[in-house]
């Protein structure tokens, strides 16, 4: 059985290292693609950039940073390295099926929110892959703000 993806819920993209490249490609997303940046979205901790609105379904997050970030657990397992993540229906269950696969996963917790756990992944390709439980991210215009 495969896994069950509900949404995309975002993307997130490396645009420089620093903070003021990070802000010149917000502000190509925002004046030329017309996405506006989400401000209910809080920065990462120490990873400069910014969230915007793909039409109120999904968002891209920019990322201003080279190398690993200070939320690295170990090589390869940076939440900030570009990604792209999916909504699934129950992220414990989803764990248990990567398991069951023998796709290797690590996890966050509280990293984009207090009770919001993140597992990561590589595809073949070496694409990230995030997943985490819906309604638990704020990766649409749409999700209510509880707290």
């Amino acid at each position: 059985m495969a896994l069950e993806i509900l949404e995309l819920h975002h993307y997130a993209l490396r645009v420089g290292s620093t903070q003021e490249e990070a802000d010149k490609a917000a502000a190509f997303y925002r004046d030329v693609l017309g996405l506006a940046v989400d401000s209910r979205r809080p920065p990462l901790p120490t990873v400069p950039g910014s969230w915007h609105d793909v039409g109120g379904v999904s968002q891209v997050h920019l990322i201003g940073i080279k190398g690993d970030s200070d939320l690295a657990q170990g090589p390869g397992q940076d939440p900030a390295r570009p990604h792209i993540a999916f909504a699934v229906a129950n992220i414990r269950q989803a764990q248990q099926e990567l398991e069951r696969l023998s796709v290797p996963y690590w996890t966050t917790k509280g990293v984009a929110g207090p009770d919001l756990i993140q597992v990561y992944f590589d595809d073949p390709a070496g694409n990230m892959i995030e997943l985490h439980q819906i309604g638990t991210c704020m990766c649409r215009s749409k999700t209510p703000i509880d707290g």
